[in-house]
């Protein structure tokens, strides 16, 4: 339930005439994008299960499907039409750190473990060969159809231990001090909530500092001795990045392969966050609070579109080069936001402003700060208005660059280099009074290049293929972010007939995780660090024709 002080001031009505105004095109929740772009904008090496295998080295290979994506001119070494697909399951497991950032105040810890499964179709698609052999020099080429998985967000994190420093109260307070307690009480009054804040102060997790119902205050305080705190959280992500490919590679010649693609990505992500704090007894003192839990859900959707085009050059029978560029994507995302507040109090918790103050800070204070306000607490909840925003991202350029050496027919070895500057990276609001000039800035100046390397090795012994592959994406946000640096260990075998073929792979996902569920200017955070590991098995089968 939601309630509060029941008053409202002339001043109160008129904000409440200017917020009804502004709500069709406010977005209304303060929330930083920057890193929400980054994670919608990196994209990871996906395709056939014989791509996966050398780790998406394939800027300088053909014959494969994948090459629709990675470098469409491959799709020129094609010479007969192909229909496949390649289902997919992976499992993710994370192991989390909970820890305080200052050596000299260490919270008491646990690590915890968090597996989740997610099966999947990660590439499917066809392709039309018109390869002829003939004399003129252009031999024809193929058009593919595909469909590719970028980037997989199933994820599940957890962490518990004890905090004898600060609660998420304390962050409350921190944000809430400098908005006037009659901008909490008119949005109790037009039932749009709007942040965490809001639903802290109507649950009386945070009051305000007024000496009489017509104050407009902006600071505030807690009754609770909220510390020490048994703090716990799981983070459940879902969804996945991908991307249709319409495809043609042509063939010059035998010499030079070239393509171009129209790339229709799709986007979806889904979150939610459970955060649990439960005072804990501290010698004869014990909360009036038993436990406070928040609830965060957020859903992202979104659809965009990009070009690519590559080239690939058989220097010799052994050696080809290959290169490709990827435009940026225009990405049109919307978004859904809700958050919800539980406080949990001892049965029928009796709290009163004044005798509270008059009881920890005195009888001049509770005269100067304090009202009279005889609430008894129970369970007390409230949930935020759900947030509806949509916007556009632009990505940035994507350089590849590749090579490769064929062992004759015993097999190859393949390289890439891949390079996006994510500082490029722009969002555009959909709305007049609305912009990211701030969220822009900070990618402009925080956010750099990244250099991706990916090298895979294929070895042939007819009817099979043994594959391998590592590949190495470098975080392009060092320090400021939940991302890092992220490697690919990679393994496949297959067989290839004539008209058929089955492959597997198994790709291992390795990176870590920075995490802070609060921010406090005065004290340290909660730091969460995880281990992340994805392990992907992919099978791939195919008919030619």
């Amino acid at each position: 339930m939601i309630f509060r002080k029941g008053y409202v001031t002339k001043q109160s009505f008129y904000t409440l005439f200017f917020l009804l105004l502004l709500t069709t095109t406010e977005k209304s929740y303060s929330q930083t994008y920057s890193f929400d772009a980054l994670r919608y904008s990196r994209s990871y090496f996906g395709g056939t299960a014989r791509f996966q295998g050398i780790a998406g080295a394939g800027a300088a290979l053909g014959g494969d499907m994948s090459s629709a994506y990675s470098n469409p001119a491959g799709l020129g070494y094609n010479r007969s039409s192909e229909l496949s697909i390649s289902p997919s399951v992976s499992f993710n497991n994370s192991t989390s750190s909970y820890f305080n950032e200052n050596p000299n105040q260490p919270f008491s810890s646990s690590g915890a473990d968090a597996i989740r499964l997610n099966p999947n179709i990660s590439h499917f698609g066809y392709i039309k060969s018109n390869q002829k052999n003939t004399d003129q020099r252009f031999k024809g080429g193929s058009f593919a159809i595909t469909f590719t998985r970028l980037n997989n967000f199933h994820q599940k994190i957890r962490y518990e231990g004890v905090n004898d420093t600060t609660s998420i109260v304390d962050s409350f307070i921190e944000n809430a001090n400098g908005t006037p307690s009659n901008e909490f009480e008119n949005q109790n009054n037009n039932g749009i909530y709007k942040s965490l804040e809001t639903l802290a102060y109507f649950t009386y997790l945070t009051n305000p500092f007024f000496a009489t119902p017509s104050d407009t205050t902006t600071r505030y305080y807690s009754f609770l001795p909220i510390v020490p705190t048994q703090q716990e959280e799981e983070i459940t992500r879902k969804g996945a990045h991908n991307q249709w490919s319409i495809s043609y590679g042509g063939n010059y010649d035998d010499r030079i392969y070239f393509g171009a693609t129209l790339g229709i990505q799709t986007l979806k992500y889904k979150r939610e966050k459970i955060y649990r704090e439960n005072p804990l007894l501290n010698n004869s003192i014990s909360s009036p609070l038993s436990s406070l839990t928040i609830t965060e859900n957020l859903s992202v959707n979104g659809a965009g579109v990009n070009l690519s085009a590559g080239i690939i050059y058989n220097v010799t029978n052994r050696i080809r080069l290959g290169a490709s560029i990827t435009t940026p994507t225009f990405m049109h995302l919307e978004e859904e936001e809700d958050k919800s507040l539980e406080s949990i109090y001892q049965t029928n918790y009796f709290f009163n402003d004044s005798l509270y103050k008059r009881e920890f800070y005195g009888e001049e204070f509770a005269i100067a700060y304090g009202i009279n306000e005889d609430v008894i607490l129970n369970q007390e909840t409230g949930k935020t208005t759900t947030r509806v925003f949509d916007y556009t991202m632009i990505s940035s350029f994507k350089l590849t660059f590749g090579g490769a050496y064929f062992f004759g027919k015993d097999g190859f070895v393949s390289a890439d280099l891949e390079m996006v500057n994510y500082s490029n990276v722009n969002l555009e609001s959909n709305y007049i009074d609305d912009d990211f000039f701030t969220d822009n800035l900070f990618i402009e100046n925080n956010f750099k290049s990244s250099l991706n390397f990916r090298l895979g090795g294929e070895l042939r012994r007819d009817p099979f293929r043994f594959r391998g592959g590592y590949a190495y994406y470098q975080n392009p946000a060092d320090g400021l972010s939940e991302f890092n640096d992220t490697q690919f260990i990679t393994l496949g075998v297959g067989i290839r007939k004539e008209g058929y073929y089955f492959d597997i792979s198994l790709v291992n996902k390795i990176t870590e995780e920075s995490y802070s569920p609060y921010q406090l200017s005065n004290h340290p955070s909660p730091q969460i660090e995880s281990d992340i590991d994805n392990v992907s098995l992919t099978f791939s089968c195919g008919i030619l024709f």
